[in-house]
Formats: structure tokens, C-alpha cells, sequence
């Protein structure tokens, strides 16, 4: 059996990513692993005007996106260091699928771990799947946990 050292777990803070924590914080304790967090900060799409007023809402949208993020990534860590797990955590900016296979590679993560919402149909279609490129592109196992709630 492959020995899985790193855990990469990718969160969106959202309700199915809180789901999802509680069985890789178990996970990464049975295994003695060490456990990564990331959160992509996705920039969105808008379209420059001729006088640079949408360029500037832009650049303050980000900021507060990405302090938001900062912030929840710390009452996250916070919360499992309370449980005696002390993650690696990073906040960056990028399209999620494309940041988390690039960040299991760059870090040698032995496992990615994340959780999915399971959308199929119109909503996949029109959505897409971040758990489905990272399963298509990762350099390592993914285990995906589904939300259940």
C-alpha cells in the first residue's frame, strides 16, 4: 500500500468543503500525514471600459476577495489547531482546477482529497466540474468525497 505522506485538501469554504474537512482532518491524523490547505481566488470576467471605472472595481472586488479568503483560511486553521492539526495553508489567485493540479505538483502531494456537490446534467453543463479536471489532470490519487448534505 502506498504511503500517503502529504493531503492536499482544496477548499471553497462552502458547505460541502466544511462536510468534507472533518474526514480529511481524520484521514491526514490516521495516516500521520501532513495536510495542505488551498483556496483559489478566481478572478472574474469583466469587460475594460474606455475610462478604466470597471478596471478599478475590478481591482477592489479581488483585494476584498482575496482578504476574505485570508480571513476564512485563518479561522480555519484556527479551528484545526484547536484539534492538534497544524496545516500548510495558501490562498492564491487562478482558475481553481488548473491551481490545485499545479499546486499538488509543485508541492509533491501524495493525495488530494476534495469534495464535490455531484451536479450532473444541465447544472454540470453549464457549471462544470473543478473535482473532474483535477481527477483528469492530477500527478497524484484524488479522493473525492461527495456532499451529502
Amino acid at each position: 500500500m502506498k504511503a500517503y505522506k502529504t493531503i492536499l485538501f482544496p477548499t471553497d469554504f462552502s458547505r460541502c468543503s466544511d462536510q468534507a474537512i472533518e474526514e480529511v482532518c481524520n484521514l491526514a491524523q490516521t495516516l500521520g500525514a501532513e495536510l495542505h490547505l488551498l483556496h483559489v481566488v478566481e478572478p472574474i470576467d469583466i469587460y475594460s471600459t474606455r475610462y478604466g471605472t470597471e478596471q478599478a472595481l475590478y481591482f477592489d472586488l479581488m483585494k476584498q476577495m482575496r482578504a476574505g479568503a485570508n480571513d476564512d483560511m485563518t479561522a480555519l486553521k484556527k479551528n484545526l489547531a484547536a484539534r492538534g492539526l497544524h496545516p500548510v495553508c495558501a490562498v492564491i489567485e487562478g482558475k481553481p482546477a488548473e491551481e490545485i493540479v499545479k499546486y499538488a505538483g509543485d508541492h509533491s502531494m501524495s493525495l488530494v482529497c476534495m469534495s464535490t456537490h455531484g451536479w450532473s446534467g444541465f447544472k454540470h453543463l453549464l457549471l462544470g466540474s473543478t473535482t473532474e479536471r483535477v481527477l483528469r489532470h492530477a500527478p497524484c490519487p484524488v479522493f473525492v468525497l461527495r456532499c451529502t448534505t
